[in-house]
């Protein structure tokens, strides 16, 4: 989990790990998601008086006698990506005409693909999403790519970047 976080730019002091359980009392229909400070077998230990205190808590009351059951375990891996990096450049560079295309640059590929209401595939050129400054528009038919999402800029459409960075799909007719 924190492997992919690594490759992807976060260093190792900034990786942050979140683990929680869903728990309820044996029998009921209903959970209740408690937050393991202390992750591993202290932590799961821990779970009853944990669930009985939150359950107190959330409902005025607990049964101390009344068996926990764990539904589900989940573990989260978070961490900042530092300003610069592909995920996170930073300030949004360069205002300017708007709509005016990408430099080259932004340009990294192409690819075949088949886009709807059509019978065959085509060659798409690819952007990389980071590189596309602030009043840049890729118009479409289009891929643009980013670190956690793909846009596909269908033909008659335009992805503007605005001046805070944010992209829009555009109709361009």
């Amino acid at each position: 989990m924190t492997a992919r976080l690594r490759r992807d730019g976060v260093a190792a002091g900034a990786i942050r790990l979140a683990a929680s359980a869903d728990c309820r009392f044996l029998g009921q229909g209903y959970e209740l998601s408690v937050p393991l400070p202390v992750p591993g077998q202290r932590g799961v230990a821990a779970l009853p008086g944990l669930f009985r205190e939150l359950h107190l808590r959330t409902y005025g009351h607990a049964n101390p006698d009344q068996e926990v059951e764990v539904v589900n375990v989940r573990l989260s891996a978070f961490g900042a990506l530092p300003v610069g990096s592909a995920a996170n450049p930073g300030p949004v560079r360069g205002a300017g005409t708007p709509g005016r295309p990408p430099s080259a640059a932004a340009l990294v590929g192409r690819v075949s693909a088949r886009l709807p209401g059509t019978s065959s595939a085509r060659q798409l050129p690819v952007y990389q999403r980071q590189l596309i400054e602030s009043g840049q528009a890729v118009a479409g038919p289009a891929i643009v790519h980013q670190l956690d999402s793909t846009t596909v800029v269908l033909p008659r459409q335009r992805a503007r970047v605005d001046e805070l960075g944010s992209m829009w799909l555009e109709d361009s007719r």
